[in-house]
C-alpha cells in the first residue's frame, strides 16, 4: 500500500488537485497496485510554510509557484519489483 502526499502552495485549484490525483493513482495502478487500493493527500500550505531554493541544483530558470513535492510510503511488506516500477533505484 503506498501512501502518496503531495505538498504545495495553497493557490491550487480543486481541478489541479484533481487532475494530479487521478495521475498519481495511474501511476501507482500500472506499477501494478490494485485499483481500490487509493491512499492520497494533499496538504496546502502558505506561501511562507514551503520554502525551497528556487534555483537547487543550478537550474536555468528559476522554479514557479506551482512547484510541489510529493512523497511516496511504501510499506515494507511492498515486493522490491512492485516498490522499484514507482521509485526506480
Amino acid at each position: 500500500m503506498p501512501l502518496f502526499t503531495v505538498t504545495m502552495k495553497s493557490n491550487r485549484s480543486v481541478n489541479e488537485k484533481n487532475r494530479l490525483s487521478r495521475a498519481i493513482h495511474a501511476a501507482s495502478v500500472v506499477a501494478g497496485y490494485p485499483e481500490d487500493d487509493f491512499f492520497q493527500r494533499f496538504l496546502s500550505l502558505d506561501p511562507s510554510d514551503l520554502r525551497v531554493d528556487p534555483y537547487y541544483p543550478a537550474l536555468p530558470k528559476p522554479r514557479t509557484d506551482q512547484m510541489l513535492m510529493i512523497e511516496v510510503l511504501v510499506s515494507s511488506g511492498t515486493d522490491t519489483d512492485r516498490k522499484e516500477v514507482l521509485w526506480p533505484p
